[in-house]
């Protein structure tokens, strides 16, 4: 087994309000005497209707859990050599909200709490901006607004109210204004919705996380078959926490068709893996593993390049997050330093870390 002690790049790290109060606060007046009514923090239940809810877990100091600066640089940024860490807000699924006039407002909402309660406080903090998505144009409109802040790296989808795969043409014009301005594009989980499922939505957590991948290759696939790619050649299309183990199947099936997805989409050009290493990364977490400690990094390997597609992702503070000594020990050394921060450095636009002593890469953990 091996240890990582390099610098690190957590692309998926989950901040949150203490209470919804902080995102009210940066809403305009107008919404004065209805915000109370209206949830500026939507809920699961309200969301999607296929998540079972886990307890509701807080600091012993009484927050939510990553509603303080102070806890993640003690937890985190301090600790384990962080270069940058991502925030990818709680999960981010503001776009939901009903009442779309609210929604537009409260995704601005959120993003200036990003920028002033969190990016203010740390250089090595980065985050994505939550962009309403039902409103292309108000979407495009809040990319323009922030795109250009140093920390803002990325746009996020973690909602998908329009029911439609990621790579359909009513996302462009937010893909070009997100390549404007060099952000990457993120999809994270909780985009999925009982529509999306033919046989009806998952009735437990065991169920939802087994099937995830299902959708990441859709959104993937529709990329590709859009011609996403060969539109925007430099977007950078980022998956977070469906997992990593879909890629040698999906890539495998794409490529088989490549001919036949020619005459379909005549603006597909090169191979789908060509494509899927050039443009897409996903985050290490969840990481699916086998009884034997190699079996994940066995069957990865059969795809050429598969270490340039991979970030390190925490899923702090959640149940299920994996420290970077867990991902070290089940991943090639060999890999350690494109996975821990080269990938995401070059994802994200971000010079490489300066490292005045070597990282042991591979010594014998006990």
């Amino acid at each position: 087994m091996s240890s990582y002690s390099g610098p690190i790049v957590d692309i998926d790290v989950h901040n949150s309000p203490a209470t919804p109060a902080e995102i009210r606060e940066y809403l305009p007046a107008k919404w004065n005497d209805v915000k109370s009514l209206i949830p500026a923090v939507p809920t699961t239940n309200l969301l999607v209707g296929y998540f079972t809810p886990v307890p509701h877990v807080r600091r012993t100091d009484g927050g939510p859990p990553a509603s303080s600066y102070k806890v993640i640089k003690e937890d985190l940024l301090d600790p384990f050599n962080y270069y940058k860490a991502i925030l990818t807000h709680n999960i981010g699924q503001y776009p939901e909200l009903l009442n779309q006039y609210y929604m537009v407002d409260v995704c601005r909402a959120a993003n200036d709490w990003m920028v002033d309660r969190w990016l203010s406080l740390d250089e090595r903090l980065a985050a994505v901006m939550v962009v309403p998505t039902p409103m292309i144009e108000e979407a495009v409109a809040e990319i323009h607004r922030l795109g250009d802040h140093p920390q803002i790296v990325g746009i996020l989808f973690a909602s998908n109210p329009l029911r439609r795969p990621l790579g359909d043409p009513i996302y462009h014009p937010i893909y070009a204004a997100a390549v404007q301005h060099g952000l990457a594009v993120t999809s994270h989980i909780g985009i999925e919705h009982a529509s999306t499922y033919p046989a009806g939505p998952p009735a437990s957590l065991m169920a939802s996380t087994g099937t995830l991948h299902g959708s990441a290759g859709h959104h993937i696939s529709s990329f590709i078959t859009h011609g996403v790619f060969e539109k925007f050649p430099d977007i950078k299309l980022i998956l977070k926490e469906y997992g990593i183990a879909l890629l040698p199947s999906l890539i495998w099936r794409l490529d088989a068709q490549y001919q036949r997805l020619r005459r379909e989409s005549p603006w597909v050009k090169r191979y789908p893996s060509e494509y899927m290493h050039d443009h897409l990364s996903l985050s290490t977490q969840p990481l699916e593993t086998g009884e034997r400690t190699h079996d994940l990094a066995e069957y990865l390997s059969v795809i050429d390049g598969i270490e340039d597609m991979l970030c390190f992702s925490s899923d702090y503070p959640h149940t299920s997050m994996d420290d970077h000594m867990y991902v070290a020990r089940k991943l090639p050394s060999a890999w350690h330093r494109k996975l821990f921060y080269e990938n995401a450095c070059r994802s994200y636009g971000w010079p490489l870390p300066p490292i005045d002593v070597e990282p042991q890469l591979d010594h014998a953990v006990a």
